[in-house]
């Protein structure tokens, strides 16, 4: 069960980087063109 737990937090954690990063990579592109 804890590993489960574990296992969530680090998608989670992992799936916000991603949104971060998106949104991020978005951004410069947007301000480039």
């Amino acid at each position: 069960m804890y590993d489960k737990l574990v296992w969530k937090k680090e998608y989670s954690l992992v799936l916000a980087l991603n949104i971060v990063y998106i949104l991020i990579f978005s951004y410069i592109m947007s301000s480039f063109t």
